[in-house]
């Protein structure tokens, strides 16, 4: 096994490959309904500020693109640079080219707190009501 690949299995313990990228698209068609009213719950409206933390291969960067339009700004981070790479790939697909993609782990990111009005994640949406305000649970 070569080094990347042993990283990538220590990065990420279902690896980073054909069929694990399969899964997670899969997993994320599986699941578009309940994200698409989840964020019709969040409110997102043009010109708002989004991030998807851990996006993989695409998570709901679309959904929220959609959401924010070209006024607003998507964020999506996920640490391993392959998943990166076809969320460009899949954006670039639906003519979304304004989503910034980031290739960090959620503790380093270059992100100002207060630039973000909602976050996403696999497990969780937390959102701010207003920009300054502490997070809230939404959903």
């Amino acid at each position: 096994m070569t080094a990347t690949a042993t990283r990538d299995r220590i990065d990420y313990s279902l690896g980073v490959d054909d069929a694990e990228r399969a899964r997670l698209l899969a997993q994320c068609a599986m699941h578009r309904t309940e994200a698409d009213l989840l964020l019709d719950r969040v409110g997102l409206r043009p010109g708002d500020r989004a991030l998807d933390l851990g996006c993989g291969p695409l998570g709901v960067l679309d959904l929220l693109a959609e959401r924010v339009g070209p006024t607003g700004r998507v964020v999506g981070i996920d640490r391993e640079k392959r998943y990166l790479e076809i969320a460009r790939q899949e954006l670039d697909a639906r003519g979304l080219d304004g989503v910034e993609l980031v290739a960090a782990d959620a503790t380093g990111t270059d992100l100002a707190p207060a630039s973000i009005s909602c976050t996403s994640g696999s497990c969780s949406t937390t959102c701010r009501s207003r920009p300054r305000s502490s997070p809230r649970w939404c959903g």
